[in-house]
């Protein structure tokens, strides 16, 4: 691939972050709902486990995962 198609891609991507942030921007309130929501859905699974596995708390790369899932698809939405 040549350097005109990288700069292409790196352009089109640093778009779509820029949405992305707009978006997080302008739903702040219902992002930070949703995810309270799911942390405490996730935290009550947890204790509803007999075995109590701490490494299956709802944390760091599943909250990075679940956001950016949950910012897509409120995007694809509108």
């Amino acid at each position: 691939m040549n350097e005109e198609n990288l700069f292409n891609i790196q352009h089109e991507q640093v778009l779509e972050e820029i949405e992305r942030i707009k978006w997080i921007a302008d739903n702040k309130d219902q992002l930070i709902r949703a995810l309270r929501k799911v942390v405490a859905n996730c935290n009550s699974e947890y204790f509803d486990d007999e075995n109590l596995d701490v490494s299956t708390i709802f944390r760091g790369g599943d909250i990075t995962t679940w956001l950016r899932n949950e910012v897509k698809g409120e995007m694809r939405k509108q």
